[in-house]
């Protein structure tokens, strides 16, 4: 299976998510957050850990929990 690193992918919706989500500076849900990402938005996939992708956002890099990445 090739790698999706690098590859560009979306902000899905989910249920319970309004209209973004968090871009965190670290992969846990008490982290600090950088910055809001709305549902839809375009982000390139840097790789996976523990529940969480990492994240290139225009320029920001972070962390999203997974379920939210397509």
């Amino acid at each position: 299976m090739p790698s999706l690193v690098g590859s560009e992918m979306c902000i899905r919706e989910v249920s319970g998510v309004q209209n973004s989500v968090y871009l965190r500076k670290t992969p846990s849900e008490p982290a600090e957050y950088i910055c809001e990402i709305p549902v839809g938005a375009a982000v390139e996939y840097l790789g996976s850990y523990n529940g969480y992708d990492k994240v290139n956002y225009n320029g920001m890099v972070g962390y999203v929990t997974s379920a939210y990445v397509r």
